[in-house]
């Protein structure tokens, strides 16, 4: 359970990376423990420590620069953190409703969900919660490890790994793409040699 639990550490980081700056990541970057929790946590879930490259001089210019590059016209083509800019226009209310499903599997509400059920700092804070259930090794985990394939699968493996190619690995939001991109693939591969899981959504009964 030692690779649940350094995957859970791993997204969580990475969610709240992708998510809007506050303060709270602000501090952690300052003082260095995001870089340093990062680097562990990535080598021990992928093999390979992540290396984030120093953000913006303060705050307010990170929180520009989250903005230039992903939130005007959601960054562009390619470029946007919502899973529904890289779906078919058409299937975007599928694709939220399928989302919800997933996050009301696991008692998950989704009223307060602001960023939007789609966003990528949503779904990796999600594969958080399930590894981290996983990582608890008890009896009942296997709903949460069969979750967690399907998600890669339906939901990160093909258009995460393609934004952060179109963003490129510079910059701190750059390097932190770059990571979840890792995190990402490693996990598809890993999947890709277990059994698929039983049942649907997640096989959460």
């Amino acid at each position: 359970m030692a690779l649940a639990a350094a995957r859970s550490r791993a997204y969580t980081l990475l969610a709240a990376a992708t998510a809007y700056p506050d303060e709270a990541l602000w501090e952690t970057l300052a003082d260095g423990r995001f870089a340093a929790a990062l680097a562990e946590s990535m080598a021990e879930a992928t093999g390979e420590p992540a290396v984030v490259a120093a953000p913006a001089g303060s705050l307010a210019e990170l929180q520009a620069e989250y903005v230039a590059a992903f939130d005007l016209g959601r960054g562009g083509p390619g470029r946007s953190l919502h899973e529904g800019d890289h779906r078919p226009a058409e299937t975007r209310p599928d694709l939220l409703v399928e989302l919800a499903a997933f996050y009301r599997c696991f008692g998950l509400g989704t009223q307060h969900c602001t960023a939007g059920l789609d966003h990528l700092s949503v779904a990796l804070e999600f594969m958080h919660f399930l590894a981290f259930h996983e990582a608890g090794g008890a009896a009942g985990s296997a709903p949460y490890r069969h979750a967690q394939r399907d998600f890669v699968a339906r939901h990160l493996a093909d258009w995460v790994p393609a934004v952060a190619a179109a963003h490129g690995e510079s910059g701190f939001h750059g390097s932190v793409l770059a990571a979840a991109a890792r995190l990402v693939a490693a996990d598809a591969g890993r999947y890709e040699t277990e059994p698929a899981a039983p049942g649907g959504v997640g096989a959460a009964g």
